[in-house]
């Protein structure tokens, strides 16, 4: 299996320590670090009594530090694209009109999202994959075209 290469990062050496030192302000303030200890591993890592007056390799290393005590850096959530809220917004509208010809009994979107939870197993409409939405667009279709069923509605 070939290793993964990550695109070079774009980002200044000023950009970086800046992100380092909020990584750090982060881990502070979770691991409910007391001043007197951040100060001590600031000294420790750094020689100095502030973050910002470390370099890179020294944030590094107290970042390190923290990670190891417990720390654990979260990622990002992803960007939702302007398509994706297009995309949820036809699958509210296609709710709201199912709930308007009595098909569906709960036109809330917490129905919605239980809804697409059985259709596809994500938990959350934005996880969706492009294939994975247009299913649940095609089959909330299928839904409203189908003739009345009787009494026999969803939600």
């Amino acid at each position: 299996m070939p290793r993964r290469r990550f695109a070079p990062s774009t980002k200044t050496p000023a950009e970086k320590v800046k992100g380092l030192i909020a990584l750090i302000q982060i881990a502070k303030r979770e691991m409910a670090m007391a001043t007197e200890v951040y100060k001590g591993l600031v000294l420790q890592y750094g020689g100095c009594e502030s973050s910002t007056q470390m370099n890179e390799s020294q944030l590094l290393n107290l970042l390190r530090h923290m990670q190891r005590a417990g720390f654990k850096i979260k990622p990002k959530a992803p960007e939702k694209s302007p398509e994706a809220d297009l995309v949820y917004g036809k699958m509210l509208a296609l709710w709201a009109e199912l709930h308007t010809v009595g098909k569906v009994r709960n036109p809330e979107e917490k129905a919605l999202h239980k809804y697409i939870k059985r259709q596809t197993g994500i938990d959350r409409p934005e996880w969706l994959s492009s294939a994975q939405a247009t299913t649940v667009i095609e089959s909330l279709k299928k839904w409203l075209a189908r003739k009345s069923d009787g009494g026999k509605n969803g939600n």
